[in-house]
């Protein structure tokens, strides 16, 4: 366990055995102790991870309702793509939501179709009919596969899963992608190219570090999260003054100092000379922080749904605040009226000297004009381009949010805050809920009224005696999943809801769980691990980690069994894969000699043509001109090709 759980090789075992003797001399466990490369590998993957393997399905099996996660990511070791696949849900032994590492898959195509087979393969081990939701990121050709994987679900069982779109932090990173790549003014080009000249060239930096007296250096730009790049900016921002004294004195002395002639440097080079370019990197981070905030709090595993469309409506109407008209937002009165605002309207546009660009952006333009190191239609354009920036993110917003799918909206019915605040609407809510759940098949239709009253009782009972607990709930310090345990599973009367609302927290908000996997599976690949070694070694490292460590992980009686049997279930590996091998060298070998068989009945019926053709050419010819030796010529031909036919009855 702790060379998994600390990324050793397996290869750091080798010669622990003469190490322990030498420590504990007097021991006599220490003296029969012995492990190797070999041994450490098959106790991994066929002792520990069966057994942890094994533990998770059992309790799989117990559930009646889980939440499946799936992303897909390059893996080094195997050249091809790694398909992880995570389980949700309601850990009774914990009474609190937990996401598990389930299994792997490994693709080299990933269409669609590829992706189910694999999918389906992989998830033998649940029983996928009580799937709640299938939580993913939004790629067409994973729209494709969750339609396909619903066809098969739904012949199945006749249900259907919860559908609340594509993973909301995905969305909210693309969005604001999408707002900057709109503008036009390529900061990534220029982030990139800044990070690219001063990476791994010590001479560089030390001339740089001469010249300017700073050791400050630039961060690496992230081509796949861009809010992460705030600080980028931040520290781009900062270097900015330094940059432009560093190009200065190196061009000036070129017999002193090297010039880069490299792309980056002439990148970077034109942005220093850009007088717009710290307002845009500050209208950058302040655009970003206002992201950030979503994002930040939804990196976590806690059951945070309940709280998607209150967030999302927040950060739509700060991004819609800086640009549109407050008699647009004011018609807005719900996030439901909030995803039908068209932003692309010019007529609801503020004029362009109110376009919020922030407060530090809005200074270094005030101070450019001031200086007068630009005119008034450039810091018209630049307002512009901020426009494009907050439209562009808002419209990808509105046409990818969670926001506009109707049972988002629904679930604040779960809000303790909003249960506090409006307990009629949450009534109505899940109301509205259960409506889903039944047409959906996951309740049955004649509980429904049972689970209303008793979700209106809740209301009536509980929430108003515990006003202040409820609306003090903090969504960043505090779990759903245990706060309605605490007062809700106890009570009798609570017996139908309890069950509902477990089912509706364990839906997924996000793919956090999954994306922080792939660093894992990048820090597990030390050497050239196979497949099924991969696989292992995260089921063992995700066990561990969900028992707190390796000290809080129990050594049971079955535990000890599965790995003292490790050794056997190996040999029955390899025996196994000499089967296979010898299987498919036969069939191989079949292959070849059917093969050289049919090209000589080929070669046999080609000759028997031509044979033919020649001896009746021959008898023609004969019959004409009366020559008997010809005719002697066509009968020995005909005999010819009479072995022939002899010899092709003998390959049929």
């Amino acid at each position: 366990m702790r060379v998994v759980t600390a990324h050793y090789s397996y290869a750091s075992c080798n010669g622990a055995d003469k190490l322990f003797q030498l420590m504990f001399p007097d021991s006599s466990i220490a003296q029969a102790f012995s492990c190797g490369e070999k041994k450490c590998a098959y106790v991994v993957c066929y002792g520990l991870a069966p057994y942890f393997k094994q533990q998770l399905q059992d309790q799989v099996h117990a559930l009646d309702s889980f939440v499946i996660l799936f992303d897909e990511s390059h893996n080094d070791s195997t050249h091809s793509k790694q398909m992880d696949i995570h389980i949700r849900f309601f850990d009774e032994t914990r009474n609190a939501v937990h996401t598990r590492y389930l299994t792997s898959a490994f693709l080299g195509h990933a269409t669609a179709a590829n992706m189910v087979d694999a999918f389906l393969d992989a998830c033998r081990c649940v029983n996928l009919n009580r799937m709640l939701q299938l939580s993913m990121d939004g790629p067409n050709v994973n729209w494709s596969f969750y339609g396909k994987l619903m066809a098969e679900v739904h012949d199945d069982s006749n249900r259907k899963m919860i559908d609340i779109g594509s993973c909301g932090l995905h969305v909210v990173h693309n969005a604001f992608k999408a707002g900057f790549e709109a503008t036009g003014w390529d900061i990534k080009s220029f982030l990139w190219a800044l990070f690219t000249i001063f990476h791994e060239t010590p001479a560089r930096r030390e001339d740089f570090t001469a010249i300017t007296s700073s050791v400050i250096f630039p961060l690496k730009f992230c081509l796949h999260r861009w809010v992460e790049n705030s600080s980028v900016a931040a520290r781009a921002l900062v270097m900015l003054p330094h940059l432009k004294m560093y190009i200065s004195v190196i061009e000036k002395n070129p017999k002193t100092y090297a010039v880069p002639t490299s792309k980056s440097f002439a990148t970077v080079k034109l942005a220093c000379r850009d007088a717009f370019m710290p307002a845009r990197l500050m209208f950058f981070e302040s655009v970003a922080r206002q992201f950030e905030m979503f994002l930040v709090r939804y990196q976590s595993d806690k059951p945070l749904v309940p709280f998607l469309d209150a967030d999302l409506s927040l950060l739509l109407r700060g991004l819609c605040r800086r640009f549109l008209k407050e008699s647009v937002l004011e018609t807005a009165t719900t996030s439901a009226l909030l995803s039908k605002i068209d932003v692309t309207d010019k007529k609801g546009h503020v004029c362009n000297p109110k376009i919020d660009t922030g407060f530090s952006a809005a200074k270094a333009l005030k101070d450019l004009g001031v200086a007068k190191k630009c005119s008034d239609l450039g810091r018209m354009t630049f307002r512009d381009d901020c426009k494009k920036a907050l439209v562009a993110s808002t419209q990808k917003l509105l046409l990818k949010s969670p926001i506009k799918y109707a049972m988002t909206r629904y679930l604040t019915c779960l809000d303790p805050r909003q249960m506090v605040s409006d307990s009629n609407g949450c009534v109505d809510n899940f109301k509205r809920v259960l409506h889903k759940l039944v047409d959906l098949h996951h309740v049955n239709e004649p509980d429904c009224d049972l689970i209303g009253w008793q979700f209106a009782a809740y209301m009536a009972e509980v929430v108003a005696q515990n006003h202040s607990e409820f609306k003090e709930f903090s969504p960043d310090t505090d779990r759903l999943d245990t706060f309605f345990f605490k007062n809700m599973e106890g009570p009798l009367h609570f017996s139908k809801l309890w069950p509902v609302v477990k089912k509706l927290l364990v839906l997924s908000h996000g793919q956090a769980t999954v994306e922080r996997g792939f660093s894992i599976n990048t820090q597990l690949v030390v050497e050239n691990l196979k497949a099924d070694s991969i696989v292992s070694q995260r089921t063992v490292y995700d066990a561990v980690s969900t028992a707190g460590g390796i000290c809080d992980v129990p050594v049971t009686k079955s535990m000890l069994s599965y790995v003292q049997g490790a050794r056997q279930r190996y040999f029955a590996h390899l025996e196994e894969q000499k089967k296979k091998a010898t299987h498919n060298t036969k069939r191989t070998l079949d292959a070849d000699h059917n093969k050289k068989q049919d090209a000589k009945r080929q070669r046999l019926n080609t000759d028997i043509a031509a044979l033919m053709t020649s001896s009746d050419e021959l008898a023609d010819t004969a019959e004409t001109t009366g020559d008997l030796t010809l005719l002697s010529k066509a009968n020995a031909l005909r005999k010819s090709a009479a072995s022939k036919r002899e010899q092709l009855k003998t390959l049929c």
